[in-house]
């Protein structure tokens, strides 16, 4: 599978939830097989940088935009800052409506991209 318009844009959902957990585990499976194409997370870079440590996980995160993911989807998970800059601080399994603005961020963020055809 090819990315003909540009890499995948993933929303955070709830950073107390297991999305976090999912997109750093696919990203380090990235060159397990043939068809995943690039993607990139739209959220916190920090606190997904901070979540894989807290897994154990060694995962580069790279602090950018749809524009340059596809390039560094080999060498970093990229993460697009929330347009905000909103920081979060959720803690696995324990859901917090403070952070449900930074969901909602995202999901908004995201469908602005594509219908910009970023």
């Amino acid at each position: 599978m090819s990315s003909l318009h540009g890499p995948i844009a993933l929303t955070l959902g709830d950073p107390a939830g297991i999305g976090p957990e999912l997109v750093l585990m696919a990203w380090r499976l990235r060159d397990a097989g043939p068809g995943l194409p690039p993607f990139f997370l739209i959220g916190d870079p920090a606190f997904i940088e901070r979540r894989a440590s807290e897994l154990n996980l060694r995962v580069p995160i790279a602090d950018v935009g749809p524009d340059l993911a596809t390039e560094v989807f080999g060498r970093a998970l990229p993460v697009m800052a929330l347009p905000s800059g909103a920081a979060i601080h959720a803690v696995a399994g324990r859901p917090d409506s403070a952070n449900a603005g930074a969901t909602r961020e995202s999901i908004t963020t995201a469908v602005t991209l594509v219908r910009a055809g970023a």
